[in-house]
């Protein structure tokens, strides 16, 4: 039975050291966390106040979207960089765990298929 591996050398995956992206975009993603937008807009007189809430909705969309895209760049970033020596690690792990599982499992049904 050939077997399925994860070979670092072969994709060309190099560990980099002082990675600082994905901390930079988590941090970006505090500010627009830290950003409020209450009393950006203010119901003007007289009126029923839908623009101002609108524009204030709109607002808080913005900057929930814009930090999810953030941290969405920030996971990228861990992966391609500072992440990786973890993501080799626990990609070798995870092929060791599944082909003794898989093992044990043929063992379980050797004979009776």
């Amino acid at each position: 039975m050939s077997g399925i591996e994860f070979d670092r050398d072969a994709v060309g995956v190099n560990a980099k050291a002082n990675w600082t992206d994905s901390r930079s975009f988590v941090e970006i993603a505090a500010g627009f966390g830290a950003t409020g937008v209450d009393g950006v807009a203010y119901p003007i007189p007289g009126a029923d106040g839908t623009g101002a809430a609108a524009l204030t909705g709109a607002l808080r969309y913005y900057t929930d979207t814009l930090r999810t895209v953030c941290l969405e760049f920030s996971d990228a970033c861990a992966v391609l960089g500072s992440g990786q020596e973890a993501a080799i690690s626990n990609t070798d792990q995870t092929e060791k765990d599944i082909m003794a599982q898989f093992s044990t499992l043929a063992s379980r049904l050797e004979g009776r298929l």
